[in-house]
């Protein structure tokens, strides 16, 4: 071998960049949803990354590493422009995607393999084979866990916390919601919660009223689930449920708040199972993380709720709650950031209302 010579060092490339290639495969349903550009992009990142790992050791030497440093700068370069500039293809060409935690993950291991491959072509210091199968292990070992977290996979949530049932809306209020009844089907909202505990004043009513028929104009063209499919949108509940949550992770992370054009969630109410029997009830306004400032919207009439006892599963599938103590094997339990309900059909407890007044 020449410069690249070590074992060590190539064991350390090589699992910097099957982790990197690991998070690509991962996140490839997801994005797929989004654009199917987007989804081959990934699997030939992916795949690019792994041919890489194994022509360190296939065909060692500074050519190899040379090139292979060249790819892994090339991927970097990507998520550089889709980050700031936007990519010119995909549902919105050319409109920066927000910085989540998995891609960080993946653009951490490629810069990494670019400065080793650079300090190993400037270098002849040998390096121990216990440092690299160290580095290696601790590499892999942490790109699993990444892989297996849905708080990394799923930009939209935040630290997993349990929480119980709260009221905190008005009694008086037009829309009021039920304190310790079910969420998302059988989940207990953690919150309710309203920007301000009095009468809603004039512009209050103004801004709820104008959202309410904003939302009734813009959603309906996702009426369709495969138009909503088509939009970004993609479910996260089977059709067993009797209300479908589907959501569009590229605009949970897009920094617009309250934008009829741009919902972070669909809600469809599910009248045989089946996806052709969803119908199209509500938007649901989620604000980009737990914790984030509560848009003052209608006050008191439009109150805001998030969950504490979600169980969400790889990809953000929400597979259970912790109803029993505990979640299902394989997932996390979430604690949600706060959002709205818009509902554009009648509903029991007004148009802001929470799904369990209609269960």
């Amino acid at each position: 071998m020449e410069l690249d010579r070590t074992l060590a060092i190539r064991l350390t490339l090589a699992a910097l960049s099957l982790g990197a290639a690991a998070v690509h495969f991962a996140m490839t349903p997801q994005h797929a949803s989004e654009s199917i550009v987007h989804g081959v992009g990934f699997v030939v990142a992916g795949w690019a990354q792994v041919v890489v790992a194994g022509l360190l050791f296939a065909r060692p030497g500074r050519r190899t590493l040379t090139w292979a440093a060249l790819v892994q700068l090339s991927l970097v370069a990507v998520w550089a422009l889709s980050r700031t500039y936007g990519l010119p293809f995909g549902p919105q060409p050319w409109e920066p995607e927000a910085v989540g935690t998995a891609d960080l993950i993946t653009v951490a291991m490629e810069v990494g393999f670019v400065v080793l491959a650079v300090a190993a072509l400037g270098s002849r210091r040998r390096v121990p084979i216990a440092a690299g199968l160290v580095a290696a292990g601790l590499i892999m070992g942490g790109t699993t866990a990444a892989i297996a977290s849905p708080s990394v996979m799923v930009h939209h949530h935040d630290q997993a916390a349990a929480g119980h049932a709260h009221d905190h809306t008005p009694p008086d209020t037009a829309a009021t919601t039920s304190g310790g009844t079910a969420g998302l089907d059988g989940a207990h909202a953690h919150a309710h919660i309203v920007t301000s505990s009095g009468p809603p004043t004039a512009e209050q009513i103004a801004r709820a009223n104008d959202l309410i028929q904003a939302t009734k104009r813009a959603i309906p063209k996702w009426a369709d689930p495969q138009a909503a499919e088509a939009a970004g949108f993609r479910a996260i509940q089977g059709p067993q449920a009797d209300y479908v949550h589907y959501v569009n992770f590229r605009w949970l992370n897009d920094n617009k708040i309250v934008d009829p054009e741009a919902p972070e969630s669909l809600v469809f109410r599910s009248t045989d199972g089946t996806v052709a029997g969803y119908r199209l009830e509500s938007a649901m306004y989620i604000l980009p993380s737990f914790g984030y400032p509560i848009p003052d919207v209608g006050g008191s009439l439009t109150p805001w709720h998030n969950h504490g006892d979600l169980c969400f599963g790889a990809g953000g599938m929400i597979v259970g709650t912790t109803a029993k103590g505990s979640c299902p094997a394989g997932s996390s339990n979430l604690e949600t950031p706060d959002m709205l309900h818009v509902w554009i059909v009648d509903h029991a407890d007004g148009p802001f209302g929470g799904i369990e007044a209609v269960k």
